[in-house]
């Protein structure tokens, strides 16, 4: 996939980072199975965890996240 091809899944940013559900969710201050359940369920994610998200992989919006 090309990195500039928009929008993606938050599994295929993750991925495209080569970070692990551990190594995402530990850096985002979450639960390894929470973070598996909002990847598989974006529009479940609560604006405060929205947020962390687009920080920690430096994304301007959530627009940019296929759901």
């Amino acid at each position: 996939m090309n990195r500039t091809e928009l929008p993606r899944t938050i599994i295929e940013i993750r991925k495209s980072r080569q970070l692990t559900v551990a190594e995402a969710a530990k850096s985002l201050g979450l639960h390894n199975d929470m973070l598996l359940k909002y990847e598989r369920e974006p529009q479940e994610i609560p604006l405060s965890v929205a947020d962390r998200i687009l920080r920690f992989y430096e994304i301007s919006s959530m627009d940019q996240i296929k759901v």
